[in-house]
């Protein structure tokens, strides 16, 4: 009977999924959610359906934040363990890859930033666009073959957010930007993943580490609301003055 209004309650989950029995019968146990999309995300603990709605609906939205959570721990260390691009592109949930993915622009960035402005290599922002470019051009092909729809929106998805990040780093090189402090970059909307948060994670005696945004004065922890796996419109200069509008009253 809650179904048909969960998209009341949560943005992105269109259903939830109940466990059978050994009939096939579906029990009171939620195991997964599912958006609009049919993007499943399975639950790291099991949900029990019983008693009053307001009470076990909040247990599933507290599931949902640990189980994204736990899906964007995965994912990194995915890709610090040098997973090839189709496994951890599809691997995991899509907010997942598209967070994950911002979190490892955001080092390449920062890291050619201190090179550069060490002295160590003045030219390390414009090598890291190269890199960026072929792993756009990457993806470029994989988009080229056999996908399912829903692995076809996540790589629409990035490959927008990619080729934004792409022209941010051009126009960075093309103003000799060589600071982390510098204007150009902090006005980004920039993702770190920090191993020591001090403010409150999904699991409240588990880890500390967990995804922080910033854009100029402005910082936030991932609240890890479920998104769904939705194609993304292109990002364009008024769109990051609407992020740093927003970012900057919140």
């Amino acid at each position: 009977a809650v179904q048909p209004h969960l998209g009341k309650c949560f943005d992105a989950m269109a259903r939830i999924d109940f466990a059978t029995d050994a009939d096939g019968v579906p029990t009171t146990e939620v195991v997964a959610m599912l958006s609009p999309e049919a993007e499943k995300v399975r639950f790291v603990e099991s949900v029990q359906a019983v008693g009053a709605v307001e009470m076990w609906l909040g247990a599933v939205e507290t599931m949902m934040k640990l189980s994204l959570y736990d899906d964007a721990r995965a994912c990194i260390n995915s890709m610090r363990a040098g997973a090839g691009l189709e496994e951890w592109t599809f691997g995991f949930a899509a907010q997942s890859i598209l967070m994950i993915g911002q979190v490892s622009w955001t080092a390449g960035v920062e890291n050619a930033l201190h090179a550069a402005h060490s002295g160590t290599d003045k030219k390390a922002l414009a090598a890291y666009n190269k890199e960026w470019i072929q792993k756009i051009q990457a993806m470029v092909e994989l988009v080229r073959g056999q996908l399912s729809p829903l692995q076809r929106t996540i790589l629409g998805a990035k490959l927008v957010i990619d080729v934004h990040a792409r022209d941010t780093v051009a126009t960075m090189v093309a103003q000799e930007v060589e600071r982390v402090n510098d204007f150009e970059w902090q006005r980004q909307l920039r993702y770190y993943w920090e191993e020591e948060v001090a403010d409150y994670t999904p699991y409240v005696d588990g880890p500390h580490e967990d995804c922080v945004i910033r854009q100029t004065n402005s910082r936030f922890v991932n609240g890890y609301e479920y998104l769904g796996n939705t194609p993304r419109l292109v990002i364009t200069p008024l769109t990051d003055k609407c992020y740093m509008t927003l970012t900057g009253a919140l």
